[in-house]
């Protein structure tokens, strides 16, 4: 079977890297045949990380994706994450699909159908606000990271609907006692998250009256003049290993509709790596994390400092929480156990 790809990034995104490229070896190793041509490139990301303008790498990105589906033939399955040219309407892709006469997989793992209905511009709500609707009802299968946004899928009208969690392999993130003097909270994510660590530096302030720790953020920069954070570039060969050298994980965010259509990926790859974690019960968050057994759900009667408190004094604690976080990843969230359900899935929609 021939397989065309339509990532958003390339191996640089997180998302492109997670929810479709390391399926990659599974599917060929049953001879598939996979071509990827993802819309945006690293420079994209580079420039979006600085601060740099992006326009260039984005009208780039437009015409090469144009220019690939004009040309495409022969293909058996198309998977798309997302869209295939976000902030365009429906019918520009609609005609692209339909002129190749392929079934198509769509793939979400944020709640990016809120960026258009929700705009504050009446007019992106007017005329995009439906877009991914349509994207969804026109597909042969909707791949969503999460109940909420296979509800959205489900009232759109989509025809098949697969939950499939944003997983790391358990051959890559496993279990490693890292050995710190003192304890290290932890925080993995990018510029664009970086602004849900807020919530906890008050916290972290009062805690570091009282305890020694160490608060590690991975791949983003926090400016806190009044408190010492140790930023930690991202790095994909050492990214597993960063989060290994993590004694409790954190995933702090906001309770709003973006928010319900995150995966909790930050959870699962501490999970992976037998760490406690403490977050906000926001979404899926509150399907990971089992309060009390792998880690805690911040709640009225349970604050950031209570949890990280009872973490730090602790190392049984984290200890028996981490072996904890492990076991339900094996059971849930690891790549080894999802990879046939994508295999199965590809499978099914390229012979219909």
């Amino acid at each position: 079977m021939r397989i065309l790809v339509l990532s958003k990034y390339s191996r640089k995104g997180a998302s492109s890297r997670y929810r479709m490229f390391q399926y990659y070896a599974s599917l060929e190793a049953r001879n598939h045949q996979i071509r990827t041509e993802p819309l945006l490139e690293d420079s994209y990301l580079d420039r979006l990380s600085s601060g740099r303008g992006r326009l260039f790498s984005v009208i780039k990105g437009y015409f090469n994706r144009f220019k690939v589906l004009i040309q495409a033939k022969g293909y058996d399955v198309l998977w798309i994450e997302k869209e295939l040219f976000p902030w365009t309407p429906w019918v520009v892709e609609k005609w692209l699909l339909k002129r190749l006469r392929t079934p198509f997989i769509v793939d979400y793992d944020d709640a990016i159908f809120h960026q258009y209905d929700q705009h504050q511009w009446t007019w992106v709500r007017k005329v995009l606000g439906q877009k991914c609707d349509k994207v969804m009802r026109a597909a042969q299968c909707v791949v969503a990271g999460n109940r909420y946004l296979g509800q959205r899928a489900q009232c759109a009208g989509a025809r098949n609907i697969v939950i499939v969690p944003t997983v790391v392999s358990q051959k890559v993130f496993f279990p490693a006692n890292p050995q710190n003097p003192v304890p290290v909270i932890g925080w993995i994510g990018s510029k664009s998250t970086a602004s849900y660590l807020e919530k906890l530096r008050p916290t972290l302030q009062k805690l570091a009256l009282h305890y020694q720790f160490k608060f590690q953020v991975i791949g983003a920069t926090v400016d806190w003049p009044e408190f010492p954070v140790e930023i930690i570039p991202w790095n994909e060969k050492e990214e597993s290993r960063l989060v290994q050298g993590l004694d409790i994980g954190v995933m702090p965010l906001l309770d709003s509709p973006w928010e319900q259509g995150k995966c909790g990926f930050k959870l699962i790859q501490y999970m992976a790596c037998g760490k406690p974690v403490v977050a906000d019960p926001v979404g899926v968050n509150s399907e990971i994390v089992q309060h009390g057994v792998n880690g805690y759900l911040i709640s009225e009667s349970w604050n950031w400092y209570q949890a990280l408190e009872a973490l730090l004094v602790s190392a049984d604690q984290r200890l028996k929480m981490g072996q904890q976080s492990h076991k339900m990843f094996l059971q849930n969230y690891s790549l080894e156990k999802w990879q046939d359900k994508i295999y199965e899935l590809i499978e099914s929609c390229g012979h219909r």
